[in-house]
């Protein structure tokens, strides 16, 4: 069989590989809980959650990249007086084959992951879907060639930034949906936006992630605005130096990729930036797959994301 053969082959069972990663992810998400609780005493369990952690880390890239892909080739039309490489990533062989591969990979190592739950003696849970720690690190920047399908999602979300209360100190609205409908991106194109970098004098990103640790953001946050406070570690001194840095500003704030669920860890981020800018008119922009999340963030507005259907 010639390689390029191999190449149709690979593409021919893609949406079956990732159909089998989404059910294996499911499947495993149940038994999560019990096997959190049973890692303090039972080293088997805790190397079985590490491994499946490392997975976990692969297929979330995995999804994400393959719902770009898809917000990618939907504007391809527009972009036909473009020449493609044929080793781009948005090559219609090439990346079917790259991605086939890295999901039959994932799906090989949830394959012996899923055979050990029974060893492991691991229960299912009727809890909320429990969390995978996962330590990510995205940025606010973007090619100026990227073009994305949601178009009309980052013109809600640019109109939502500008037009918002300035009646209120701090404003939040959260991007919420699963796993690759390219939450990022869209707060990266809202983050790079003519009329948002016009409204705001100041702009962050900060990724979050799944350590939701209040001080480590503020003090991410006056980096951004001042690269000589890297050395500082107590919050009070954090607190007066952004005081120094926002005063008289309005800012916009991306968090991105938001798991905390803890009202209480929210609350004292909320009252630290309330405390270092009293003017109207800030912006918190959020990106989250829960809901919850977006609750207890007591948000006047809510964007949700939806799958794109299959004509899209």
């Amino acid at each position: 069989m010639s390689l390029a053969s191999e190449h149709i082959g690979s593409a021919w069972g893609f949406k079956e590989e990732l159909r089998k990663l989404q059910v294996s992810l499911t499947k495993i998400q149940a038994v999560i809980h019990d096997a959190e609780k049973r890692q303090i005493s039972d080293e088997s369990v805790k190397t079985w959650l590490l491994e499946l952690k490392d997975v976990a880390y692969e297929a979330d890239n995995v999804l994400d990249e393959f719902g770009y892909e898809i917000l990618h080739q939907k504007v391809e039309s527009q972009k036909r007086k473009k020449v493609r490489s044929f080793f781009s990533p948005s090559n219609p062989i090439v990346f079917p084959f790259k991605m086939g591969n890295k999901i039959r990979s994932i799906n090989q190592s949830l394959d012996r992951i899923k055979t050990n739950v029974a060893l492991l003696g691991l229960r299912e849970s009727s809890n909320p879907i429990p969390k995978i720690g996962l330590d990510r690190e995205t940025d606010s920047f973007i090619d100026d060639s990227e073009v994305v399908v949601r178009g009309d999602d980052v013109l809600k979300i640019v109109n939502l930034l500008i037009g918002a209360n300035n009646q209120r100190v701090i404003s939040v609205i959260p991007i919420v949906g699963m796993a690759g409908l390219g939450k990022t991106t869209i707060a990266k194109l809202v983050y790079n936006h003519e009329l948002v970098k016009k409204h705001f004098d100041v702009q962050m990103w900060v990724c979050v992630s799944d350590n939701f640790d209040v001080k480590r953001i503020l003090r991410e946050i006056l980096e951004i605005l001042d690269n000589n406070c890297s050395g500082l570690e107590n919050k009070n001194a954090i607190l007066h130096r952004l005081q120094k840095e926002l005063q008289g500003k309005r800012y916009l704030l991306i968090l991105d990729d938001v798991w905390n669920e803890d009202h209480e860890k929210w609350d004292s981020l909320r009252s630290s930036l309330l405390g270092v800018n009293q003017n109207n008119g800030n912006n918190i922009l959020v990106t989250t797959r829960s809901d919850n999340v977006a609750q207890i963030m007591e948000t006047s507005h809510r964007h949700k994301l939806e799958k794109l259907s299959e004509d899209e």
